[in-house]
């Protein structure tokens, strides 16, 4: 069986879910460390990624600011 899964549906699922893990990972093609993960999720919410003060690899802070302004 061929499923596709897209965004949030699946995970959101499994979190409201009552069955047992083997239950899920069968009816949603996951594995158990993925089903079980989600389980544990307070939020299916997309997180943000990367580093939480951006910084330019080329320009020093000084420079930037010469350039934006």
């Amino acid at each position: 069986m061929d499923l596709i899964h897209h965004g949030n549906g699946g995970q959101s699922s499994i979190q409201d879910s009552q069955e047992h893990l083997k239950a899920l990972m069968k009816r949603y093609g996951f594995t158990q460390k993925a089903v079980s993960k989600w389980k544990k999720w307070l939020s299916v919410a997309d997180l943000a990624t990367g580093p939480k003060v951006p910084r330019s690899t080329v320009l020093s802070v000084k420079e930037e600011a010469i350039e934006v302004s």
